[in-house]
């Protein structure tokens, strides 16, 4: 720490008694400002029938938001209604365009249709035409034989009859080309005929599916214009949507009126007001400026000093709103400020006020405690833990200031430089104490097969009583795993031994009850022709007994037998006056206890 003083303008005793009275009229006209500033705050802020004035506003500008939802639901509802009708009426236009067009079609097709049935039978006429010329050709090319007339021909004598045979041979002969010729049109006529059929057909099924085309839109177009013009629900709805918007458009501008009317009322007494408060705000400004000229004048005259220290003592004074510096200057007289990027505390005022604070100021800052943070490392895992603590932690150490860093991994402890380090060692031990460790408690394998099929109960049960973070069953090592910190794992060694021993006097309880039950229900039966024996380990009993008896009951039902198991000999008896079901009933309960032997065998293997 050190001190730098300034040497003031002037010592005399003239310069004192003024700083002095500087002081006391400084003092005076801030006490003026503060009276005039509350006067001024009464006149800006009149009470009368306010509070009244704006709950009536705030109710009235909170039903126009209300109405203004309304308003806007309602706009939006109609504009929904036009924006429909509108497409209604496009989507009309268009069904109308298209059954237009389809008209055309089938205009055009029942035409070509017209066509290609008057020349169908055209066709038809001249098929028939053809086939009775060529059924007359026929005739005439078959009354002779065109070989006996070419024979005869040649064997005639008479040179008339010859004539006359080779007429008759040049006539069958004209009648066969004639008869070649008809044919070729007749195929002719036929593939015609064949053509025009299935273009007639064609022409058939494209006026049929536009005939279907068009009484498919006259529906839709029906449809449309039912839903817009005949529907007299909708025109209401239409009508009445119309009026709601109306009606409620006007409240909206009726709560506006109402609106500017309360703020109109309530503003008029401030305008009422406004030379009081101009006159106010006048003097307070010449009072500012008086106070200003003075400090001005003061500061001419009054004293300097500086006193510096480490950034530490500086946070140290500044605590807790600096009040240590606060009382100097008010048992000085003296202005303090502490200047922190320079590392320095500046005194000023009358010579004799800055002699006082400076002492008092060079006393602060030599008692100031230093202060210091020290970080105490700790590892993920012990991070859950630590969170659930931090607040007993903060509780039993009240001299420093302690704050969880998890991304950092570190607890920061605040403080005066030997209470945080004492503090850091209490963390310290509280850090280890909470650090998780693992332990492995070897158990029996029937409660191994107990564990795994009430896990979530039991584990839940261990976990909870011992407050370890973690237990778990390790079935290869048939043994129970718990990670927590010491103090839990100590307890889990006893927990764990309760919960077993409860646990197994449970079993042993169910199955002596099942077998009992078994005895007396076999008690009351007839005697077997048949008993069969096969003989069980301990550990075998529970498997062959099950969960409340659901394995025996299930072997009974499968292989017909009767099922008893003798703790005691360690046999189970197959019973039944069927030696096929008894021996059903021995190879059921071989194979169930083969099946547990190799889930034994895997599960020390693996």
């Amino acid at each position: 720490m050190s001190t730098d003083h300034v040497a003031p303008a002037s010592n005399d005793d003239q310069n004192k008694s003024r700083a002095k009275e500087l002081n006391k009229q400084i003092a005076d006209v801030k006490t003026q400002i503060t009276f005039l500033s509350s006067q001024l705050e009464g006149v800006s802020n009149p009470q009368d029938g306010r509070d009244e004035k704006q709950a009536n506003l705030k109710e009235v500008s909170e039903k126009i938001d209300a109405h203004k939802q309304a308003v806007n639901k309602l706009k939006k509802e109609l504009q929904q209604r036009d924006e429909e009708e509108k497409q209604k009426k496009t989507d009309r236009k268009d069904l109308r365009e298209k059954a237009k067009s389809v008209t055309i079609d089938i205009s055009q097709l029942t035409e070509n249709k017209k066509e290609l049935e008057e020349k169908k039978e055209a066709i038809s006429k001249r098929i028939a035409q053809v086939k009775k010329q060529q059924k007359k050709v026929k005739t005439q090319a078959g009354a002779h034989d065109e070989d006996d007339l070419v024979k005869q021909v040649e064997q005639a004598t008479d040179a008339a009859a010859k004539d006359d045979l080779q007429k008759k041979l040049e006539e069958v002969r004209k009648a066969k080309r004639s008869l070649g010729f008809k044919a070729i049109n007749l195929t002719e006529a036929q593939n015609e005929q064949k053509k025009n059929a299935e273009a007639l057909e064609a022409v058939v099924q494209q006026l049929k599916s536009k005939i279907e085309e068009s009484e498919e839109l006259s529906k839709k177009i029906s449809g449309v214009s039912e839903i817009t013009v005949t529907n007299s629900d909708e025109l209401i709805r239409s009508e009445q949507l119309k009026r709601d918007f109306e009606t409620a458009q006007k409240s909206l501008n009726n709560l506006y009126s109402d609106k500017g009317k309360l703020k109109e009322s309530l503003y008029n007494k401030e305008g009422d007001n406004f030379s009081k408060r101009t006159e106010l705000k006048k003097q307070i400004q010449q009072l500012k400026l008086k106070k200003q000229q003075l400090s001005e004048e003061l500061q001419q005259i009054q004293d300097f000093a500086k006193v510096f220290a480490k950034p530490n003592t500086l946070s140290a004074l500044l605590e807790k709103g600096a009040e240590a510096l606060k009382k100097i200057e008010a048992e000085t007289g003296a202005k303090v400020n502490v200047k922190k990027d320079e590392n320095v505390v500046l005194i000023s005022g009358a010579p004799e006020q800055v002699t006082q604070a400076k002492a008092r100021v060079q006393e602060a800052v030599s008692n100031a405690p230093t202060k210091e943070v020290v970080y105490v490392r700790f590892k993920p895992a012990v991070f859950p833990r630590l969170l659930k603590t931090i607040d007993q932690l903060r509780a039993n150490i009240k001299t420093v200031n302690l704050k969880l860093d998890k991304i950092a991994g570190v607890v920061e402890v605040a403080g005066e430089s030997t209470a945080a380090k004492k503090a850091s060692q209490e963390v310290q031990k509280h850090i280890t104490d909470i650090s998780p460790e693992s332990i492995e408690v070897n158990i029996k394998q029937d409660m191994i097969v107990a564990l795994q099929a009430r896990q979530n109960q039991l584990l839940s049960k261990i976990r909870q009583e011992s407050d370890a973070d973690r237990v778990t069953v390790d079935s290869k090592k048939n043994a129970v795993v718990a990670i927590g910190p010491k103090s839990s794992l100590t307890k889990f060694r006893e927990v764990l031994d309760r919960v077993m021993k409860e646990e197994r006097e449970h079993i042993n309880n169910k199955q002596d009850k099942n077998s009992n039950s078994n005895k007396n229900n076999n008690s009351n039966k007839k005697e077997y022709k048949f008993t069969k024996s096969v003989s069980l380990e301990q550990k075998h009993i529970g498997v062959v007994i099950g969960k409340g008896g659901e394995t025996i009951s299930r072997l009974q039902k499968e292989s017909g037998a009767s099922l008893n198991v003798n703790k005691e000999k360690k046999v189970v008896d197959v019973q039944g006056d069927d030696e096929a079901k008894v021996d059903k009933g021995v190879e059921l309960v071989k194979k169930l206890l083969e099946a547990e032997g190799k889930n034994t065998s895997e599960n020390s293997t693996k």
